[in-house]
């Protein structure tokens, strides 16, 4: 694949791999292809373009793999999510994050398959989904519980990544 029709990915990207690319299956050595974990989350530490366009990631359990664009897909986070997560893990007793009412927003992709990560104002993280429901709700959008019992509008939450 060429840079020009898959843009360089940013170090520490967070991505997660895909599935192979069937016209690439013989452009990989033995070695790499043992290297490559299918399904895996992980971050960019490294992208060669000598035989074409590849990226090194770094999985989440330490290893290595080489994989070319078209196998990857980038996890999006909101644009306070790094400030807010490390903000968080130095929070004592009842303190709270600053800047509520917070005004996050929403990802642009409004699939309801999709699993985030959030950071409440007090520091807490849950595993949601996007709510699309209007039932109850005058508001529009917000979010669920990856268990279904807990919604969060959107000033409730201080900070989103994507997991899945």
């Amino acid at each position: 694949m060429s840079a020009t029709q898959y843009p360089p990915i940013p170090l520490e990207t967070s991505v997660i791999t895909t599935q192979a690319n069937p016209h690439l299956t013989n452009e990989w050595t033995v070695e790499a292809k043992t290297r490559r974990i299918w399904g895996a989350q992980g971050h960019v530490i490294a992208h060669h373009d000598s035989h074409g366009l590849c990226y090194k990631i770094r999985h989440s359990d330490g290893s290595v793999g080489c994989y070319d664009p078209s196998e990857l897909r980038i996890l999006k986070k909101s644009s306070s999510w790094e400030e807010m997560n490390t903000m968080r893990q130095n929070l004592v007793l009842e303190q709270k994050l600053p800047g509520w009412p917070y005004t996050e927003g929403f990802p642009i992709d409004k699939s309801l398959e999709i699993l985030y990560e959030i950071i409440l104002g007090d520091g807490q993280t849950e595993a949601v989904y996007l709510d699309l429901s209007t039932q109850y709700r005058t508001e529009g959008i917000g979010w669920r519980s990856s268990s279904g019992s807990k919604t969060w509008d959107k000033t409730s939450v201080a900070a989103w990544r994507q997991t899945t």
